[in-house]
């Protein structure tokens, strides 16, 4: 992914700092799901999370 097209990912929800970000591809996408599942498991009631996948060829079964 070019620098430029990093810079232009912004905060889903305004003040928010909880920003969780995996690099991934389909070999590791059954991991990254357990480790995104346990987020949400124990996520605060009243937290706002943004979460990014970068990734490098995620087969449409993996998505």
């Amino acid at each position: 992914m070019a620098m430029s097209a990093l810079l232009q990912i912004k905060p889903a929800f305004p003040g928010n700092d909880r920003c969780i970000v995996f690099c991934t591809n389909d070999g590791y996408m059954a991991l990254t799901a357990v480790a995104i599942q346990s987020v949400l498991d124990h996520a605060a009631p009243d937290g706002l999370y943004d979460i990014i996948i970068l990734h490098s060829g995620i087969s449409a079964g993996n998505q």
